[in-house]
């Protein structure tokens, strides 16, 4: 779940897990909001959101860490889903 909400011209952005910086900058470089912050760990914790090039190259938070969340790791198109209804949501909150 994925929830936005604003406070004049800053959006909250809420997301359920631990993102990699790129999903921020992501959106922030789509969004209209002229302040933003993304809030990792919030409506719950499925883990580390990797990006496609870190899913590619391995590593720790790919290879291992979701097995502790007892969950199946994320696939690469992941990223895009969450940067797109993140930006989506984003725009609803600020024409509204």
């Amino acid at each position: 779940q994925i929830q936005v909400m604003s406070v004049g011209s800053t959006a909250l952005i809420a997301i359920p897990g631990e993102p990699f910086i790129e999903i921020a900058l992501a959106i922030k470089a789509r969004s209209k909001f002229k302040h933003m912050i993304v809030a990792g760990y919030s409506n719950g914790c499925i883990g580390y959101m990797p990006t496609p090039e870190a899913i590619e190259k391995g590593g720790y938070e790919v290879e291992s860490a979701y097995k502790y969340y007892d969950i199946a790791p994320l696939a690469p198109l992941a990223y895009n889903m969450i940067v797109e209804v993140a930006v989506q949501l984003c725009d609803e909150v600020y024409t509204n």
